[in-house]
Order: structure tokens, then sequence, then C-alpha cells
């Protein structure tokens, strides 16, 4: 973002957007990093279309406004005299941000965030497990009230309604039947075991015993090279190597220059993150050697 890039202390972790069927569902609400960084989003949708809000963190505040293009929401906003612009969707309780200074388009960097943890929402999700309603599922647990109540006393998380799968190695999760979407941290006593088909499977790769999505072996492979199918591991630290043998890989340091160059590919210049897109999937690779990864 040039000059934006260094007055914005953003945490990138995310990726070039398209639309999707579920991006045209009402955007409006309140959301947060999904990492755990200092950011807050609040928008508001009216019924022609128009979208309005805040992007705010530590030291800045960004008002924005925009309108519905589509299956994502398109606008502009400014920060210290800086014009920006951005784009965004919604995809499986996931909203993905895409900023750029204006003018500067090829410079976008991509915001992940998901539902605030907002009192009404920690406090309806566990009543509405007990009855029944909007339960909360967890690598194929469905976690009741003392679960809910428990979780938010601990780690502070308020937990939407669905249906979700979580490395607990790893600290990746994401919906059943689903790529990774994001990372919490890792080793959290939430719901039961990670389950093998977990996101569908059908690659031959497993990662902490789970069958990788194939968006999930793109993004790999974009730092590693091929993969042969079988049984591996990775750590929260980026560490990464064959089930029950030893680490043989450091993808925090493999990360970075895996994606250092060309007009698909990006890395911040705050963060370290970097990422590629081809138009239709692509993947961020994060700090610690996560790596999140989407498509169409």
């Amino acid at each position: 973002m040039r000059h934006a890039m260094v007055l914005l202390p953003m945490i990138v972790v995310g990726l070039a957007l398209a639309g999707t069927a579920s991006a045209a569902e009402d955007i409006s609400g309140r959301y947060a990093s999904t990492d755990g960084a200092e950011l807050e989003l609040e928008l508001r949708e009216d019924a022609d279309g128009r979208v309005s809000g805040m992007l705010s963190g530590e030291g800045f505040a960004m008002r924005l406004d925009g309108r519905r293009e589509g299956g994502q929401v398109v606008g502009s906003g400014s920060m210290d005299g800086i014009a920006m612009t951005f784009r965004a969707t919604l995809q499986q309780g996931v909203l993905l941000m895409e900023l750029a200074e204006a003018g500067y388009a090829e410079d976008r960097e991509t915001l992940v965030f998901g539902p605030a943890a907002t009192p009404s929402t920690a406090e309806a999700a566990p009543g509405a497990a007990a009855d029944g309603a909007g339960v909360v599922v967890v690598n194929g647990k469905a976690l009741g009230a003392a679960d809910l109540a428990r979780v938010r006393e601990l780690y502070g998380l308020g937990i939407p309604p669905g249906d979700y799968w979580y490395d607990r190695v790893l600290g990746a999760w994401g919906v059943r039947g689903s790529q990774t979407l994001g990372f919490i941290a890792p080793g959290l006593e939430l719901g039961g075991e990670l389950q093998a088909d977990a996101s569908g499977g059908g690659t031959g790769i497993f990662v902490n015993g789970r069958e990788l999505h194939a968006y999930d072996v793109l993004a790999l492979q974009q730092i590693t090279g091929p993969i042969m199918p079988g049984r591996y591991f990775i750590t929260a630290e980026g560490l990464a190597g064959p089930e029950g043998g030893p680490a043989l890989w450091n993808l925090r340091a493999m990360a970075a220059p895996a994606a250092g160059g060309g007009s698909n590919t990006w890395q911040s210049r705050i963060t370290g993150a970097s990422g590629f897109s081809d138009g239709n999937t692509g993947a961020v690779f994060l700090p610690n050697g996560g790596i999140v990864s989407y498509g169409n």
C-alpha cells in the first residue's frame, strides 16, 4: 500500500477476493481479526445495498462507505488524508476485506475477520445449544452449555453456532468439509478428536490426522513443491515432517521466499506474511508457518 503500509498497524492474513454465492448474504455485523490482532470492523448494509462502517485498531480509525456489487461490497475510505479502496465478501462466516491505497491496486492486502465475541453472542449460544437449537459442533462433538461457558471463561471465545473442525496441534480451523479458514491458539480443549474426513478428503495427504482439502494442498505446495501422498505433521511453530518422525522442514522460514515475486504473489512489509492468487484459488503463508487457503 506504499504510504498506507507504514500507517496501518494491520496483521495481514488473507488473499485476493473472489465472489461466491455465500458472499451475497447481508454483510452487516461486528467483526474481529481472526488472529487476535487489535482490529475491529463494524459494517451496516441497508436495503438499497449501501454499506457504511468503521475499521479501527490501535492508533487509527477509518470510516468506510460503499455499496454491494453482486457477491461483494466495494467502496472507499480515508485515513490521515490518504484515500483507500476496499472490497469485502462474507464466506462461510469468514469476512475477507481487501484494502489498497487508491491508485495502487497492485499493492492490495487482505484482512481476515470472524464474528466479534460480544456478550450477547456468547451468552445466547450456551442456552441455544442446551435446547437443541444453534448447536456448536467441534470435531464431531456438540458443545453443551457448560462447555461453551468454560470456553468463554478460559479463552474468551464466543463460538457462533456451526459444525467445525479444529486442529489442536496447529491451531487451524474450518467449517466441516472445508479447507483451512483461520487460526486460533493451539492446544484448546474443544470438542472431540480431529477426524480424518473433517475437510472432505480425497487428496491422500494427511496433516495432523486430517486429510487435507485440495485447496490446502495447493497452498502447501506453493512453499514445499510437490507433496507425495502420506501422513505428516505441522506444529504451531511451523515445523513439519513425516508423522512419527523428526521435523524435516521449517515452514516459517520457507514461507516468505516462496511468494517472493510475480504479479500473483505478495508479501506484507509489516508482518512478513506472504501469499499468492491465480484468480480462482489462493493462499496466505503466516509467519508461524500456518497456511490459510481459499477457492471458488
